[in-house]
């Protein structure tokens, strides 16, 4: 049983991350690992390519779309495959506290500079509002003390007004955003947690956003002839990824040979 806390957290770590690789129009048929995923044999990204009938769906390597089959000994892959294959070395992560607490360093550092670069643009977009406000306001002195505006500024006083409104809108967003940041501090103990329950909380998840959460942890995958080699996103200051090496993984014999698979088959809608 999954609680309802860890669910939540999966669920508010994914709204805080919308802006993937990804945008779901261009995904309608939920390619998990598109954008991700490489071909070892012949070094080309591996596209989403569905088949004619829509009833299963494949990653094809980019030169064998464009040229022809004989450039790939890979080919294609089917892709429920290749993403259950990921989706289940993801689930081991969960048993190593040494990526787990990288992964919460990162992830708060990630927070606190986001907050303060919106801080530093919300300080920018202020020192603009500043003026423009001063000139309405002397505006509306002038038109207490006289009645009436001279025409030059009674034409200005709209184009004022108007920029006064989509600095503040812009301002709002910004506060919120920046409230949102600082207020996303991940729980160490409570994603270790949601972590050794991956795969329960990712079958509860919608299939875009089973997606965005693919796209938020996985750098690259890369497929060989007989091995599959999944990057999680780099932890830590030195950028390098971490690097899991499957052999001979069970898919490789049926569908890289044949691209047919029935958990291949696309869900129906």
């Amino acid at each position: 049983m999954i609680s309802e806390t860890r669910f939540n957290l999966v669920k508010k770590m994914l709204e805080k991350n919308r802006q993937t690789r990804t945008a779901p129009a261009q995904n309608k048929y939920d390619f998990r690992l598109r954008g991700v995923l490489k071909c070892e044999c012949c070094g080309s990204t591996m596209t989403p390519s569905p088949a004619k009938s829509g009833k299963y769906l494949y990653y094809r390597c980019t030169k064998v779309s464009k040229y022809s089959k004989d450039e790939c000994k890979v080919r294609k892959i089917g892709a429920r495959a290749i993403e259950d294959a990921v989706v289940n070395k993801l689930c081991e992560i969960g048993t190593d506290e040494v990526v787990i607490k990288e992964a919460v360093r990162k992830a708060n550092k990630a927070s606190s500079e986001g907050a303060k670069t919106k801080t530093k643009e919300l300080n920018g977009l202020n020192g603009e509002l500043r003026p423009v406000q001063e000139a309405i306001d002397n505006m509306v002195r002038y038109v207490e003390q006289h009645a009436d505006l001279p025409k030059a500024m009674a034409e200005r006083l709209p184009e004022l007004e108007k920029r006064k409104g989509q600095l503040e809108e812009q301002i709002q967003r910004l506060e919120f955003e920046i409230g949102q940041l600082k207020d996303y501090q991940i729980d160490a103990e409570l994603l270790t947690k949601t972590l050794q329950d991956f795969r329960a909380i990712y079958n509860e998840l919608t299939p875009e956003e089973q997606t965005r959460l693919l796209q938020l942890m996985v750098q690259e995958v890369v497929l060989g002839e007989e091995t599959l080699k999944i990057s999680v996103y780099p932890l830590g200051d030195s950028g390098k990824p971490l690097e899991y090496l499957l052999k001979n993984p069970e898919f490789a014999e049926s569908d890289i040979k044949r691209g047919r698979r029935d958990s291949n088959s696309r869900p129906p809608a």
